[in-house]
């Protein structure tokens, strides 16, 4: 938002506003309508942001950055407003850093001790805080949960955040960090950033109806490490454990244990532009992917449509077996295994393609 000068201001964008005063026949300003209209809705977009829950207001922000008064802009007063609340320009980081998450901690605490009088309180406080405070440069950066219990998911939104998002648990006791999708969402990550990695948790989806456990899409990356996926119920199978679209990708690496099983584990639904990437395309991060006992895929294990693509590495291991359909490749739906055969994916059912989906 910038100064509306008077409509009758003379020629000058700076001219002030008078009063009229037919003593002395002083001509008062004259209004213009964006006079109005800028400074209505600017306060507007600050009300509906502040009321609006996390998750949600990265679809409010038009994309401009912050800068100097500008008529182009009607954002400008919550951009300034947290700039200010972070304290002006952020640091840029000259290495990694960790901050932590507590169930006794608080969403106005730095994050920068495991302790309740430091740390956050939620995943997606910690997030918040730290994409306002911190320019990672790179460097990778680290959401420890410092203390075993239930925590609820996060979005990760683009918001100039450059480096590696590690959200931490225990890889060898992933069971006692559990992430459970936040108030009002289907899904327990999301991410339209570079790149988010949840490490070492337990992806507890309670969601009901359409649902994804980890869901990313515009350009939104998630490579999964040593993680445990379960659903809670048996009856919702329209749940997608890993859902990636419009050039989203998911990446699975390490140990990964399927403890029950929704309708489809991984699914990928985009553009003609869109790649998605599940396991590894060589050898330096294996993946090992174990199913539990009585897991079963209601409708596949791996489903493509849309002119998807999936790249499985060859140093992908399976534990265990599922029931269930192995693939469903379908409307140009692509899924490629670098020649590992029809049976490389589990499944007690044979996969299948239709209306110009491919399989090899």
């Amino acid at each position: 938002m910038d100064y509306v000068s008077p409509f009758n201001d003379g020629g000058d964008d700076d001219a002030p506003w008078i009063d009229g005063n037919p003593a002395i026949a002083q001509e008062g300003s004259i209004p213009r309508a964006i006079a109005f209209e800028h400074p209505l809705r600017e306060l507007h977009h600050l009300i509906h942001w502040a009321s609006t829950p996390l998750g949600g207001r990265a679809a409010l922000d038009n994309g401009i950055p912050f800068g100097p008064p500008a008529p182009s802009d009607l954002q400008q007063v919550r951009k300034a407003v947290e700039f200010l609340i972070r304290g002006g320009a952020r640091i840029r980081l000259t290495g990694p850093l960790t901050v932590y998450v507590r169930s006794d901690g608080n969403d106005t605490n730095d994050g920068l001790e495991n302790t309740p009088e430091r740390a956050f309180l939620s995943i997606q406080g910690a997030w918040d805080h730290v994409k306002r405070r911190y320019d990672p440069a790179g460097y990778t950066l680290t959401i420890q949960i410092g203390l075993a219990g239930t925590y609820a998911g996060a979005f990760f939104d683009n918001m100039g955040v450059t480096g590696e998002i590690v959200v931490r648990g225990d890889p060898l006791l992933p069971n006692s960090f559990i992430v459970v999708p936040p108030f009002g969402q289907n899904w327990c990550f999301a991410s339209q950033m570079q790149w988010v990695k949840p490490t070492g948790l337990l992806l507890d989806n309670t969601a009901s109806g359409i649902s994804y456990t980890l869901w990313a899409g515009l350009g939104g990356r998630i490579h999964a490490v040593d993680c445990n996926f379960r659903r809670v119920g048996s009856s919702n199978t329209s749940l997608r454990h890993c859902h990636a679209q419009v050039s989203g990708v998911i990446h699975l690496g390490g140990n990964i244990t399927v403890l029950s099983a929704p309708g489809i584990m991984i699914a990928s639904f985009a553009d003609v532009v869109a790649k998605s990437i599940i396991g590894t395309l060589n050898t330096a991060e294996p993946l090992t992917m174990t199913f539990s006992s009585n897991v079963e895929f209601a409708d596949a294990f791996l489903e493509v449509a849309d002119a998807s693509a999936w790249w499985w590495g060859s140093s992908t291991t399976w534990v265990g077996s599922f029931t269930g359909k192995r693939y469903n490749a379908t409307l140009n739906g692509v899924i490629h295994t670098a020649g590992a055969g029809a049976n490389f994916f589990p499944g007690s059912v044979a996969g299948t393609t239709s209306l110009g989906g491919l399989y090899n």
